[in-house]
C-alpha cells in the first residue's frame, strides 16, 4: 500500500504538495485491491491533517481491501456460473427438441398420434422443470412454482387452484414432481374434473412435523367432474403417479365418486437432497 503520513514531507508528494492539499488531502494511505496479481481498484483513505498511520488502522483497511477482493471474486465466480448455466440450458434444450424431432420421424408412420403427442407433451414438462432449476443455479425449485409451470401449457388457470406453503425441491424432485403433476392433469383433462364444463382442481400441500421428522404432503382434489373409476389398464402415466414425489412412492390414489383423489408423501430431506 502507499502510506503518506504528511503530503509536505513525504518525498513523494512534497516537490508539488499543493495539488492534495487543493482537494483537503494532508495524509493518506491508498490500498490496492487484486485479482490475480493485478490490482484491478484502488481503496482510498485520507485525512485532512497530517497524520501517522497506526499499524491498527493499516491492518483494518487491508481487511477491509481483502473483503472487497472476496467480494469481486465471488462476483466473477457468479458470472462465470450464470454463463455456464446458460450455456447448458441451451443445450439441454437443444437435446430435448432433439429427441422429440427423432420420435417425431421415427414414428411418422404410427397411425395412433396419440402416444407420441402424449410423449412430445411430456417432454416439454420436463423442459419447463429444467427451466426453473436453471433460475436457481440447478440447485432446487420451489414445489409452487413448478406447479404453476407445469400447469400453465393446459390452459387452465381459472378451474386449478394451487396453495401451500414455500417447499425446496432439490433438482431430481422437481423433474419427478413436474412429470407427476403433468399426468395428473393429463387425466384431469382426458377422463377426469377438466373433462367438462363444470370441474375443478384442488391442489394443496403443507408440511407436517411427526416424529421429528418433516414430510411434505401433497393433495390432489377434482371436484365437479363425472364419476370416475379405477384404469383396467396400467400404462406408463399411472405407474408414473405412484412413483409419486420423488420415484420412490408414498402415493395413496383414490377414484372416488366425486373425482380422482390422491396424497403423496415425502420427506423434506428427502425432497432438497434428491
Amino acid at each position: 500500500p502507499l502510506v503518506i503520513s504528511d503530503v509536505d514531507t513525504d518525498p513523494r508528494t512534497a516537490d508539488d504538495p499543493s495539488l492534495m492539499r487543493n482537494v483537503g488531502i494532508r495524509a493518506l494511505v491508498n490500498m490496492p485491491v487484486r485479482e490475480r496479481d493485478e490490482t484491478i481498484a484502488v481503496f482510498i483513505v485520507n485525512a485532512s491533517m497530517p497524520r501517522r498511520w497506526a499499524n491498527e488502522e493499516l491492518a483494518f483497511l487491508r481487511s477491509v481491501a481483502d473483503r472487497l477482493e472476496a467480494g469481486v471474486y465471488r462476483h466473477r465466480l457468479d458470472q462465470h456460473q450464470e454463463t455456464v448455466n446458460g450455456e447448458i440450458n441451451h443445450r439441454l434444450k437443444n437435446m430435448l427438441a432433439m429427441v422429440q424431432a427423432i420420435a417425431s420421424q421415427t414414428l411418422r408412420g404410427v397411425v395412433d398420434r396419440e402416444p407420441i403427442e402424449t410423449f412430445e407433451k411430456r417432454l416439454v414438462a420436463l423442459s419447463g422443470a429444467h427451466d426453473i432449476l436453471m433460475q436457481k443455479g440447478w440447485i432446487e425449485a420451489d414445489v409452487g412454482v413448478v406447479a404453476e409451470a407445469t400447469f400453465k401449457p393446459f390452459g387452465f388457470a381459472d378451474r386449478v387452484t394451487a396453495s401451500g406453503p414455500k417447499v425446496p425441491l432439490g433438482a431430481r424432485a422437481a423433474l419427478s414432481t413436474a412429470l407427476l403433476f403433468h399426468e395428473l392433469m393429463t387425466n384431469a383433462c382426458k377422463y377426469g374434473a377438466l373433462s367438462v364444463p363444470t370441474g375443478g382442481v384442488l391442489l394443496e400441500w403443507e408440511v407436517l412435523d411427526e416424529d421429528d421428522k418433516n414430510d411434505l404432503i401433497v393433495r390432489w382434489r377434482e371436484i365437479g367432474g363425472p364419476a370416475v373409476t379405477p384404469p383396467t389398464r396400467k400404462g406408463f402415466g399411472s405407474r408414473l403417479i405412484r412413483l409419486g414425489l420423488v420415484g420412490t412412492g408414498g402415493v395413496d390414489v383414490r377414484y372416488e365418486p366425486s373425482g380422482l383423489q390422491a396424497e403423496m408423501r415425502a420427506s423434506i430431506a428427502h425432497l432438497a437432497t434428491s
